[in-house]
């Protein structure tokens, strides 16, 4: 239900579950530059939440995963 509601929240306010996407993967990047990567790993996952094949989302979650040691994680990214 929160889901539901994050992407409808946010696919309003950017005009599409794309855009939010694209944003929200910005975000996570450069949480990660920030080193927040816990944060950074959310707005990865929420940026998937709003479109899967996005595949800048899959490289936000190997570079976290590879920031926090977890290279074989990284790999299957």
């Amino acid at each position: 239900l929160a889901d539901a509601k994050f992407i409808s929240d946010v696919s309003a306010q950017f005009g599409s579950r794309e855009n939010a996407a694209v944003t929200w993967v910005n975000r996570g990047f450069k949480l990660q530059q920030e080193g927040q990567l816990g944060m950074a790993m959310r707005r990865f996952n929420q940026a998937w939440l709003l479109n899967p094949k996005h595949p800048e989302v899959y490289a936000g979650f190997a570079s976290v995963l590879h920031d926090q040691g977890k290279n074989c994680e990284a790999m299957k990214m």
